[in-house]
């Protein structure tokens, strides 16, 4: 791996072995915090005092579609899965539709103010 560093570089093989002592041991990336998304359900089903089972079956009623909207909203932003997995964790949806939940949800922060609080609320309560 140092030969294709010195080759790649155009260093000479003291500097990248130097280099490599220099980086290896000291280099670490920075650990990022990320909340359960079992977490986030709780709150959530706990805030609108709802089952977990009622919010995931495939339903377009208007209040368990909220929900659903706000754990995918929230577990977007702060769990650190990707869109499939949210999408599957929340009832098998695709992660266009994860996306496309997560704006409503923006959009919902920007034009509602009532809906704004409730969020900000919710998400105080995550976050502790």
């Amino acid at each position: 791996m140092l030969k294709f560093a010195v080759w790649l570089t155009d260093h000479d093989m003291k500097t990248i072995e130097q280099l490599y002592k220099d980086f290896s041991g000291s280099y670490k990336p920075e650990e990022v915090e990320y909340i359960k998304p079992t977490h986030i359900e709780d709150i959530i089903c706990g805030h609108f005092k709802v089952a977990k089972y009622s919010i995931y079956k495939r339903n377009r009623e208007l209040p368990y579609m909220y929900y659903r909207q706000l754990i995918q909203y929230f577990m977007r932003k702060l769990t650190g899965l990707d869109d499939i997995r949210i999408g599957k964790r929340t009832g098998g949806y695709d992660r266009t539709t994860v996306i496309n939940n997560s704006k409503v949800i923006l959009n919902y922060i920007e034009t509602s103010p009532k809906k704004r609080d409730e969020i900000s609320e919710i998400e105080q309560q995550i976050e502790k």
